[in-house]
């Protein structure tokens, strides 16, 4: 039998094969290349799924959608809500610090940072795989990879860097919310 993964092993797994697919796409594309956000995780059963987000619109709108569709064929499927653990791998902007990602400012809205990042050439905003790792049980743990393209527009990564602490933004919001209402569901049909 297979020992459980830790929820910072799992983080590493994930982050690992985001940084493979990137730089595979790249590879396919000759050059620099955004991938889409991926939703992923594995369910009670030990049954995984990988679900790109190729809808319309900003991850910040579509991630909804994905989670209620999620939400809708597990009950169809399994009649139940429950997983083990989802992941969600985004590409987005952010700000390293010598103690790895700057919590955000109380002034911050969306696409401020990538604002920075394409006005500003002396900003310290980067590009970076964002990965949030949400378990059933226990605190979302989260990283920012951090990336700039070679001469190929291939991307060239720092290490990983782990935040500390609850992660904070809309995706992080997002998830709460999710848990929050499957475990509403879970616990009503438990009693």
């Amino acid at each position: 039998m297979e020992e459980e993964q830790t929820p910072s092993e799992l983080l590493a797994s994930v982050i690992a094969r985001a940084m493979e697919v990137k730089y595979e796409m790249c590879v396919d594309n000759n050059g620099m290349c955004d991938t889409p956000p991926v939703l992923l995780g594995e369910l009670p059963t030990g049954e995984g799924f990988i679900a790109p987000d190729y809808n319309d619109g900003h991850p910040t709108d579509t991630l909804p959608l994905m989670l209620s569709a999620l939400a809708e064929t597990m009950m169809a499927q399994f009649s139940s809500v429950q997983w083990k653990w989802l992941a969600y791998v985004v590409e987005g902007y952010a700000k390293p610090t010598h103690e790895g990602v700057e919590s955000l400012p109380e002034d911050w809205s969306r696409g401020m940072y990538e604002e920075e990042y394409k006005t500003n050439p002396t900003s310290d905003v980067r590009e970076g795989l964002i990965v949030g790792l949400y378990p059933w049980e226990g605190q979302a743990i989260g990283t920012t990879v951090f990336y700039r393209y070679n001469d190929k527009g291939l991307p060239v990564y720092d290490e990983p860097e782990m935040l500390e602490g609850e992660m904070e933004g809309t995706v992080a919001d997002i998830f709460k919310a999710f848990t929050m209402a499957c475990k509403t569901i879970t616990n009503a049909k438990n009693n």
